[in-house]
């Protein structure tokens, strides 16, 4: 059988086989040409529903030489790496196929590709989708966790909180100084600061002259009352 008579035997063939997919481009020898279109049926997801056209295209010398192949319809949901993956292994089903016909291979070949195709699409949904529960949980761990603590974290809040806490102390000393100072007698005023008695020497040699006082005020500390002349 001559390679004009193969052709056509394989052409009604396919015809039985795809009659919805299968559209023949051309079918005069020694240029025909044909387009199978495929449907990712397999898939569950809407997502993962695509449609591929399968361009092939026969030599004269077919099936002896392999048939042109092109392959349509991935490239806007597939990266081009991924494409040439299926249409290297539409190319080496051709070629382990020379000297039979050899269309029916390659379109089952492609389907199954697709299959894996579908797999990957709904695998990389599950996986985007498992990340997106992944970063919330963080978000929302990060709401109770706060800052972790490390050694120099802590130190740092330490020196910060024991800074905190002269001053609060500072400020309530002092806050208590003023409260209790209305209330001391005479004596705990002057026993309380040394410099008081000092002071008030200091201010009468400044003035110069004689300076009235009670001398009951200092019957508490003990001072021996004086005599004074008139």
């Amino acid at each position: 059988m001559d390679h004009k008579e193969t052709q056509a035997e394989e052409l009604e063939a396919l015809g039985v086989i795809y009659p919805d997919e299968l559209e023949l481009m051309s079918s005069e020898y020694p240029n025909i040409a044909m387009r199978i279109s495929l449907q990712s049926h397999q898939g569950k997801e809407i997502l993962s529903l695509f449609e591929v056209t399968l361009n092939i295209r026969l030599s004269a010398s077919y099936p002896d030489v392999a048939p042109e192949i092109e392959i349509l319809g991935l490239e806007n949901t597939f990266s081009s790496e991924r494409i040439e993956r299926v249409q290297r292994v539409l190319c080496d089903v051709a070629q382990d196929s020379l000297g039979m016909p050899m269309v029916f291979t390659i379109v089952s070949a492609l389907q199954d590709e697709i299959g894996q195709l579908v797999e990957d699409l709904e695998a990389e949904k599950i996986k985007a989708e498992e990340k997106a529960v992944e970063e919330k949980e963080a978000q929302e761990r990060k709401k109770f966790e706060g800052t972790r603590v490390t050694p120099e974290t802590f130190l740092a809040w330490k020196k910060k909180f024991d800074a905190e806490i002269r001053a609060t102390e500072q400020k309530d000393k002092m806050i208590r100084e003023v409260e209790g100072a209305g209330k001391l007698t005479g004596r705990q005023l002057f026993l309380r600061d040394s410099t008081l008695n000092l002071s008030d020497v200091a201010l009468m040699q400044a003035a110069g002259s004689e300076i009235e006082f009670d001398e009951s005020l200092f019957d508490e500390v003990g001072f021996i009352k004086c005599c004074h002349k008139h």
